[in-house]
């Protein structure tokens, strides 16, 4: 986490791609887990970045629809977040991942 947090200090949007995707990159090695994403998201919390953070995941194959047992649309909100809760993070900054800091994202 000291790169991100090296990003963070310099002011930079840090953004959790792929939530709740199970993928090995090759050469790279695999994925973060959801349990461990939820680990550093929080971790970042505490430490006062939460008006930096975005989360997102990836809905680009049909196989990761909910209908044909993927996670679906719905995995961060119904699912991540409840991760985040449980490691204490106020319903008011799991409103400020999905909602407030991407809108001040998308019209800065």
């Amino acid at each position: 986490m000291a790169y991100q947090r090296k990003m963070l200090d310099k002011g930079v949007w840090l953004e959790f791609d792929m939530i709740g995707l199970d993928i090995t990159f090759p050469k790279e090695g695999i994925a973060p887990g959801v349990q461990e994403t939820a680990d550093a998201v929080a971790h970042l919390i505490e430490l006062g970045y939460a008006d930096q953070l975005v989360l997102s995941h990836d809905v680009f194959l049909k196989q990761m629809w909910a209908k044909n047992g993927g996670n679906g649309w719905g995995f961060v909100p119904d699912v991540f977040l409840a991760y985040l809760a449980e490691r204490g993070v106020d319903k008011t900054i799991l409103k400020k991942l999905c909602i407030d800091n991407p809108g001040r994202l998308l019209t800065a």
